[in-house]
């Protein structure tokens, strides 16, 4: 109720404009807080048929991490979904396969021949060129030497450490298998930024898993590709693909 004149105070011409000046700055808010709303309102609306990828994380965080697991195997990426990852490390025509073989167990290779070629020969039926490296590890896993093909089937060299790095570090898509670990869980990490697959395993049981699972990813066409390779093996009395 309006105060009778008598009774009302007298305000200043500065008090007036004070006021007058709250009152635009409280309207430009409002406008402020309109306009947001509308924005948010256009951006959920944008969302509606993908909410099954669409997470909170994705307005507040650039570190965004993607997991699945399928057979026991964890696929773990930052920043990409899995497929997405896959896709894009995949495209490369030159990929590099590393293998860490601990110095007190070199016969360890002997123990996973099939995949040893398995990658180089699904690669090249999809035209691609494999860099086989071999890399040797002390107790503390830092690389002592290596081995490498080259990219040429035919080749086999002993590399020094400045060798192996740089041949690891080239610009293209690396899948690194480390050794397997007494660990709780076998996980496969994917980087796109730094163009790497690696493969971290508790058994080898788990590592030939993890591998299928991988080149199935990457190729529709996997399980056609492996027959031919097995078809190959029995025609040259191979007995590595199994």
């Amino acid at each position: 109720m309006m105060k009778p004149l008598s009774t009302a105070k007298v305000r200043s011409v500065r008090e007036i404009k004070k006021k007058a000046k709250m009152k635009k700055i409280n309207k430009l808010i409002t406008t402020i807080v309109v306009v947001v709303l509308l924005l948010l309102i256009v951006f959920f609306s944008t969302k509606t048929f993908f909410l099954e990828d669409f997470s909170f994380s994705e307005l507040f965080s650039s570190d965004q991490e993607f997991r699945e697991t399928e057979a026991g195997i964890t696929f773990v990426s930052k920043n990409f979904a899995i497929t997405d990852a896959i896709t894009s490390l995949e495209k490369d025509q030159n990929i590099s396969v590393f293998y860490s073989v601990p110095y007190d167990n070199p016969e360890y290779m002997s123990t996973i021949p099939d995949l040893f070629y398995i990658y180089p020969s699904v690669f090249s039926a999809k035209g691609k060129t494999t860099t086989l490296i071999i890399g040797i590890l002390d107790e503390q896993n830092n690389l002592i030497n290596c081995f490498s093909n080259l990219g040429d089937p035919q080749k086999n060299e002993e590399l020094t450490y400045e060798e192996c790095d740089e041949l690891i570090n080239k610009e293209q898509t690396l899948i690194y298998i480390r050794h397997p670990e007494d660990r709780e869980k076998t996980e496969v990490y994917f980087s796109v930024e730094e163009k790497m697959i690696t493969i971290v395993p508790k058994n080898i049981e788990d590592l030939h898993i993890a591998t299928f699972l991988l080149l199935e990813a990457m190729y529709e066409d996997f399980e056609n590709i492996m027959q031919k390779i097995r078809e190959f093996s029995i025609d040259q009395d191979i007995d590595y693909i199994n």
